[in-house]
């Protein structure tokens, strides 16, 4: 009984080895990159022109067999989804989307919002595709940003240049990374997001400044300092650098932590919103002079009053824009009230986007410069 039991297990286990339809991966494809343009060439409304950018794994490893590391294929399709078995014929191994790191959708495409709900949807349902995929708005023709070529060889090959750079390593705030997953969360709370924009000016890919949406349409752009606002409201700066004319001489300084805080200011029947920003940093550049020196406490306030005095203007500028120009919540005034001021939020929810550009938002920044460096 024991051997003929041990021999079923040997056998059970024979046979349960393998997958009778596994696809070996050098035979499948694994996009990083999709770009989303409007099909220009047939009369059929909402057409897309779908760009798949991948590695050529043969010019791969130390004995490559091919000079091209990237290839691009198109296909005219109305989703992403058709595009791959639209390409079924001309690419040689089936289209994985597992792997997908950036979907870059050209401002044209961004505009129709019908065109982008369905796309996030076709994403957001899809069990294959990570959610945490990064969202690029293309103010021109994503394909032809696709096809710009770099000399970075390790970003072309291994990761994708778009996808480097959205990563935000460098802890850039002339850019704000944005994922499939947040842009939906930002537009079920508070109707409103953002997505940084890419270009490619003299063969080189930028990344700069942010495309603000509203209920899933593009509606305008903020520069890459308005975003450096936007990040300082929402929280989101990891590391920047501010400068002044202090007295005459440039003051740099690192910035190393922030702090936004919103609260509800209430006065008999008006309220308004305030936005505490926290600065703190250390002198990163000032001047190398006997007669100049910070080593007094009165210089220094002098100095964090002067830092905070200059970058209140700039937020305060930001936020007329996102409310006088754009009506759009994208520094989440909403979900505050939502989440900490329930009953505020009940009586304004039905007429909040007619409240929402004469609401008052003000700012109080405050700068700590926690050390001056080695030399006093």
């Amino acid at each position: 009984m024991k051997k003929s039991l041990l021999v079923f297990s040997i056998l059970s286990i024979i046979f349960m080895v393998g997958c009778w339809d596994m696809i070996e991966i050098n035979h499948r494809i694994f996009p990083y990159t999709v770009g989303l343009d409007i099909d220009k060439e047939e009369n059929v409304e909402d057409r897309l022109l779908v760009t798949f950018s991948y590695p050529n794994i043969n010019a791969l490893g130390k004995d490559p067999i091919s000079e091209d590391k990237v290839f691009l294929v198109s296909g005219r399709a109305d989703n992403i989804f058709e595009a791959t078995h639209n390409l079924s014929n001309r690419v040689q191994e089936p289209i994985d989307l597992k792997h997908l790191k950036v979907l870059s959708i050209s401002s044209e495409v961004a505009s129709n919002e019908k065109l982008v709900r369905r796309i996030l949807d076709g994403l957001n349902r899809d069990f294959v595709i990570n959610k945490m995929v990064h969202l690029l708005v293309v103010k021109d023709s994503t394909k032809e940003l696709l096809e710009t070529k770099l000399d970075l060889v390790r970003q072309e090959t291994i990761e994708g240049a778009l996808y480097s750079l959205l990563r935000n390593e460098q802890h850039s705030t002339r850019f704000t990374s944005k994922t499939l997953s947040d842009f939906i969360e930002d537009m079920d709370i508070q109707g409103a997001s953002h997505m940084p924009v890419g270009y490619a000016p003299d063969d080189e890919i930028i990344i700069s400044g942010a495309g603000i949406f509203k209920n899933y349409k593009l509606i305008g752009y903020l520069n890459e300092t308005e975003n450096r606002d936007l990040a300082l409201l929402n929280q989101e700066v990891i590391e920047d650098g501010l400068d002044i004319n202090y007295k005459g001489i440039n003051l740099s300084i690192l910035v190393t932590s922030t702090k936004s805080k919103k609260r509800l200011v209430k006065k008999q029947d008006e309220f308004k919103i305030l936005f505490s920003i926290e600065i703190e940093g250390h002198i990163h550049e000032y001047i190398l002079d006997n007669d100049i020196n910070i080593d007094t406490e009165e210089r220094f306030k002098s100095m964090e009053k002067a830092m905070a005095k200059s970058v209140k203007p700039s937020l305060e500028k930001t936020i007329k824009k996102l409310q006088k120009e754009f009506n759009a919540d994208v520094i989440g005034v909403s979900g505050y009230l939502n989440r900490f001021h329930p009953k505020v939020w009940k009586q304004l929810e039905e007429e909040w986007d007619s409240i929402f550009p004469q609401l008052d938002i003000d700012v109080e920044v405050d700068v700590n410069i926690r050390r001056r460096g080695l030399t006093i």
